[in-house]
């Protein structure tokens, strides 16, 4: 009877390994081998070093492929100014044909038709375009040379997209790194500092209540109304950093959302009494338009000043 009861019970749990083996895996990716880990970064930290110069310093990172590594033993410098390696690539992004239209240069050759320059007999002429820039760090694993440059591109991963950055063809191994600077083609760089490498939060180094980090300046609306953040966050960042004020002739408060809906709205400010003044700074999510909306109550008034982001696309 022992025997039979074994037996049966060494049926089961065979029959149930089986079951087991049958079940699919779901959720789990059978393992690729890479020659190096995907999407590392070491050292390579980025700062603004002048007007037009962006420094980076020595470190190492994976290609989007994780077949080559890219290093820089000394660090560099990419200025602006040129084009190529060592400077940008000299390309106007999709965004930009709205945003620029009739502003830019053309070029025939370009993925989008037109240079990353303002066009011949604008006032800035010849000077990269305003807006963000990238950087990216390449290879060309023939000469094994190493390169960096700057580019309006989100992406880096394939030549024949209107989206991805256009270096030479020979850098065949490419990385976007995880960081933006705004470029003013007058100012140069929009002075920032960051922490968190390689996830940065950056924070405007001018930053404060001053009108040219006003991103909404007394703004009053019953509705959901849209708030454009394009200037003062990159694409690679979900998360924005602002400072609020509230102010107003009457009890009441001022809201904000990443979308127009009433669920999740965050109250910023509450004035108990007319004439009342609220300041609080805070993080908020964004959607990939880089909006967020707000809304006041009756009497209330809101003023957004941008503070800095949060980069989320390591």
């Amino acid at each position: 009877m022992l025997r039979g009861l074994l037996a049966a019970l060494a049926l089961l749990i065979t029959g149930s390994a089986h079951a087991q083996q049958a079940e699919p895996n779901r959720g789990v990716t059978a393992a690729r081998e890479y020659p190096y880990p995907p999407r590392m970064i070491a050292g390579l930290q980025l700062i603004r070093k002048s007007d037009h110069v962006i420094w980076f310093g020595p470190g190492s990172a994976t290609d989007w492929t994780s077949r080559h590594l890219i290093n820089f033993q000394r660090g560099g410098e990419i200025d602006i100014r040129r084009i190529g390696p060592g400077g940008r690539d000299n390309v106007a992004s999709p965004l930009d044909l709205g945003r620029l239209a009739g502003q830019m240069k053309p070029d025939p050759g370009a993925p989008n038709g037109f240079a990353g320059e303002y066009a011949d007999g604008h006032a800035l002429a010849g000077k990269p375009l305003a807006g963000w820039y990238y950087p990216v760090v390449m290879l060309d694993p023939d000469k094994r040379e190493v390169a960096a440059m700057l580019t309006r591109q989100e992406s880096s991963l394939r030549f024949d997209r209107k989206t991805d950055a256009q270096p030479p063809h020979r850098f065949t191994a490419r990385r976007h790194l995880p960081m933006a600077f705004y470029y003013d083609p007058i100012e140069g760089f929009r002075p920032a500092y960051c922490y968190g490498w390689p996830s940065p939060v950056c924070i405007w180094t001018n930053a404060g209540t001053q009108p040219d980090y006003a991103v909404l300046d007394q703004g009053q609306a019953r509705d959901w109304t849209l708030i454009d953040l394009t200037d003062w966050m990159p694409q690679s960042a979900r998360m924005v950093r602002l400072q609020a004020v509230v102010s107003g002739t009457a009890r009441g408060g001022a809201y904000v959302d990443s979308l127009k809906s009433a669920r999740g709205a965050r109250m910023i400010g509450w004035l108990n009494n007319p004439g009342d003044v609220e300041i609080m700074t805070f993080e908020i999510g964004t959607n990939s338009r880089e909006t967020i909306v707000y809304r006041t109550d009756p009497g209330v008034e809101l003023t957004l000043y941008a503070v800095g982001w949060v980069e989320t696309m390591p």
